[in-house]
């Protein structure tokens, strides 16, 4: 997974304010990519992955069909969670492939629901009269114990239906031959299953008194159940429910106008799943994320080369130059040009030269240069964040490499 970082330049000039001599408001920003790790940790022995869509809550489903706006209650009649589920599940699946991270990914067919209601028998009984020495078991009773109350919860739609399909005791909406049939179709050592999706969606204000005004507020939560199948052990492993919240807000005069400075619910909705999917693919595998980095520029005679040479992606090159000028005789270059040498050394993800930097650039001024001491301050707290990010990396990677 290992790539140069660089993807964007962003240049932003601040012009010297304060008695034309404080340089270190002259920044510029890039956009780096980092790699993050996840922050779910599965077992180290999956490494070939099937995954399914299987929502249950495909068909218009009239329990889940109402959200609030400004107070009152609207029903959505256009089954506007059968769309955003499948975008959700596509947002995810292409991430999942993006990160290149997993040895295998193979999807399934999908279920079709629209005429299948989910027929419950289960109970409490069920898990708690179960041998307990026997874990597997013990685990997928539970588990199925769980699913069957989250669906009671939240009901699929009853009109219509055809068929039904009976929730199994030990391994929910699938039974031990299914999964057994997928282990030895796909040679797939985990099965991830999309099974019950629905969203929530509201718009509010809240007046500021003081300005005279309204901020109004979009919710659009996104509430995605997944179960985690061992095909190796033909085991009900685990169980997770993604929600994610996400919110727009706006400024307007009357609150009757609040409809017209956030989205429209649909394009909330589904813009909320797409930015879900992606965000669970990255919750269950380490992950490239585009970060934000400030780093100085400078007129001196010998540096302005260097604003070329990052534009063209050159960042070795100027970090010669910047090398150079760490001992020159204007602190105020030696101190940008250390604090530089750091953002280049955490694109080679050498974090703690990085950190070595830093601090060698902060101890030029210490805190008689309050925005250079605030931006050293600033970069340490994210390299010190970095560095316990590789520490989890290392154990991940590690894991990975035994197999």
């Amino acid at each position: 997974m290992s790539r140069f970082p660089l993807i964007l330049f962003l240049s932003l000039f601040i012009p010297v304010l304060f008695q034309g001599c404080s340089t270190f408001y002259n920044v510029s920003l890039v956009k780096i990519e980092v790699i993050q790790p996840s922050e779910i940790i599965l077992p180290s022995e999956y490494r070939k992955l099937a995954v399914r869509y299987n929502n249950t809550n495909i068909a218009f489903n009239q329990e889940l069909i109402n959200y609030n706006v400004l107070g009152k209650a609207v029903s959505d009649t256009s089954n506007l969670d059968s769309v955003a589920s499948r975008i959700y599940y596509e947002y995810f699946l292409a991430a999942l492939r993006d990160q290149d991270f997993l040895d295998t990914i193979i999807e399934l067919r999908a279920a079709d629901y629209s005429e299948t209601s989910i027929k419950d028998t289960l109970s409490f009984s069920h898990a708690s009269e179960i041998d307990t020495s026997d874990y597997d078991s013990y685990v997928g009773v539970v588990n199925s114990y769980v699913l069957s109350q989250y669906l009671k919860m939240y009901p699929t739609a009853t009109k219509n239906k055809t068929s039904e399909k009976i929730l199994d005791t030990e391994f929910g909406l699938y039974t031990a031959a299914e999964l057994k049939a997928i282990a030895d179709s796909t040679g797939a050592d985990f099965l991830l299953s999309l099974d019950h999706f629905y969203t929530r969606n509201e718009i509010d204000t809240n007046e500021i008194f003081a300005e005279r005004y309204y901020i109004a507020t979009e919710l659009a939560e996104v509430n995605a159940l997944w179960n985690i199948y061992d095909l190796n052990k033909n085991l009900f492993h685990y169980h997770y429910l993604h929600k994610n919240p996400i919110t727009w807000e706006g400024e307007c005069i009357l609150p009757e106008k609040a409809l017209k400075v956030v989205p429209p619910r649909r394009d909330a909705v589904l813009n909320s799943a797409d930015i879900s999917g992606t965000e669970f693919a990255h919750m269950l595998i380490p992950h490239w994320m585009e970060v934000e980095r400030m780093y100085y520029k400078s007129g001196h005679v010998d540096l302005k080369q260097t604003n070329e040479l990052i534009k063209d992606g050159q960042w070795l090159e100027a970090a010669k130059h910047w090398k150079k000028n760490i001992s020159n005789p204007n602190k105020r270059i030696a101190a940008k040009c250390m604090f530089n040498m750091a953002l280049v050394c955490e694109m080679q993800n050498d974090i703690e030269a990085a950190i070595d930097w830093v601090v060698q650039s902060y101890h030029v001024f210490k805190e008689k240069d309050e925005m250079h001491a605030y931006n050293c301050k600033s970069y340490l707290n994210i390299l010190a964040a970095r560095k316990l990010d590789f520490k989890i990396l290392d154990k991940q990677m590690q894991l990975v490499e035994q197999q």
